[in-house]
C-alpha cells in the first residue's frame, strides 16, 4: 500500500494544490493510505478545501481502496473529527455534519441545503432570502461573540448572507458548506464552500464574455450575474449582480477575501498592491472572508459601495441597479 502524507505546519492553499498534484498522480494506484496526522495550522477555508480535494478524490478512485490514517490523539486530527470533517471525507471517525452545536468561538463545517429551505419557505410563508438571513444572523453571532459589537455583527452577517446566496444562486448545486473562527481581536473568518459548476461556467452558460484566464475579475465587476437575462419571477435569491462586487471592495478595504473556483483563485486584501491571483486545483465555488478591522457604519459604506457599482455597470452598458437586498445590512 502506498501512503500520502500531507505534512505542514501551516496548511495554506498553495499547499493543498501540491497536494492535489500528488493525489492526481496516483489516482489509479491500488492501495491508497492518506496519512493526515503532520497538519498543523488550518483555517475555516483550507479545512473545507481539503475536505472537497479528499471526498472527489475517493469518488474519483471509485472502488479502488483508499485509507485514512489518524491519530485521535492529535490536536488537529481531534478538532477536525469535532467538527465533522472526517464525516464529509466518509471516514468513519469523529462527529457527524450537523451533529455539534456552534462553539463559543467557531462554527463547525455545517451544510446549507437549498431544498429544506425552500420546503420550510413552503411552511412557514417566510421567503428564501429571509430565511437565508436567519442562518447568517445565527452564524454571525458566533464570530462576534459575548464582546458584542453592532457594526461587527452588521458587517459579517452581511458578508455570510452574500456568501451563501452566491452559493446557492450559481453553483447549480443545492447544497454548500460553511465554517467560521473567530480569534482574537474580533479577527473572523468565514467559508462557504460548494461543489457546483464553478464561477467561469455560470458566467457562460449566462453567455457572459469571459475566457479561462479572466473570470473571476469578470465575475466581480458590478451588475454582472446569470440572473440578467432570465424573468423577475424565477430570480428567488433577488440577485442583482452586486453581492460579489459589495463583498470585494469590503473585504478589500477592511480585510482579506479569497475566491477559489474553475482553477483560478483570486484574494483581495487590504494592502497596495492589494489582488493577488494564482492557480488552484478547486473547480467548484469556494469564498473565504477575513476581516481583521470593521467599518464605523457598515450600511454607509455598503450604500456607497453600491453607488459606485451602479456608476460602473452604467459606464459597461449596463443599466442594472443594486437590488435592495444588496443594499440591505438590516437583520
Amino acid at each position: 500500500m502506498k501512503t500520502i502524507y500531507l505534512e505542514t505546519n501551516y496548511l495554506t492553499l498553495s499547499k493543498l494544490n501540491e497536494f492535489n498534484n500528488i493525489l492526481n498522480t496516483n489516482l489509479y494506484e491500488e492501495k491508497i493510505c492518506i496519512d493526515l496526522n503532520g497538519i498543523g495550522f488550518c483555517d475555516p477555508q483550507t479545512i473545507l478545501c481539503l475536505a472537497v480535494m479528499l471526498r472527489d478524490f475517493d469518488m474519483k478512485r471509485g472502488q479502488l481502496y483508499t485509507d485514512i490514517s489518524i491519530r485521535p490523539n492529535n490536536n488537529v486530527i481531534g478538532y477536525l473529527a469535532h467538527i465533522g470533517f472526517f464525516d464529509f471525507i466518509g471516514a468513519n471517525f469523529g462527529n457527524k455534519i450537523g451533529e455539534v452545536s456552534v462553539g463559543e468561538s467557531y462554527i463547525p463545517i455545517r451544510a446549507i441545503n437549498k431544498t429544506e429551505l425552500l420546503r420550510e419557505s413552503y411552511e412557514t410563508g417566510k421567503s428564501l432570502q429571509d430565511l437565508v438571513q436567519e442562518e447568517a444572523s445565527y452564524l454571525a453571532r458566533v464570530l462576534v461573540g459575548s464582546n458584542w459589537n453592532e457594526q461587527i455583527y452588521l458587517t459579517i452577517a452581511y458578508s455570510v448572507r452574500e456568501a451563501i446566496r452566491n452559493a446557492l444562486e450559481h453553483s447549480e448545486e443545492d447544497i454548500c458548506f460553511v465554517c467560521g473562527q473567530r480569534w482574537t481581536n474580533n479577527r473572523a473568518q468565514i467559508a462557504v464552500i460548494d461543489e457546483g459548476i464553478g464561477i467561469y461556467q455560470s458566467l457562460v452558460n449566462a453567455e457572459i464574455n469571459v475566457s479561462d484566464e479572466n473570470f473571476l475579475q469578470v465575475a466581480l465587476q458590478a451588475g454582472l450575474s446569470r440572473t440578467l437575462n432570465i424573468e423577475e419571477s424565477l430570480n428567488i435569491h433577488g440577485n442583482s449582480g452586486f453581492g460579489l462586487y459589495v463583498l470585494y471592495h469590503l473585504a478589500k478595504n477592511y480585510g482579506r477575501m479569497t475566491i477559489s473556483s474553475s482553477g483560478k483563485t483570486l484574494i483581495a486584501k487590504r494592502a497596495k498592491n492589494g489582488i493577488e491571483e494564482r492557480d488552484s486545483s478547486f473547480i467548484g465555488t469556494c469564498i473565504s472572508i477575513e476581516f481583521s478591522m470593521y467599518p464605523n457604519d457598515v450600511a454607509d459604506v455598503i450604500s456607497m459601495i453600491a453607488d459606485s457599482g451602479e456608476e460602473e455597470a452604467k459606464e459597461a452598458g449596463r443599466q442594472v441597479k443594486a437590488s435592495s437586498r444588496s443594499r440591505s445590512v438590516k437583520i
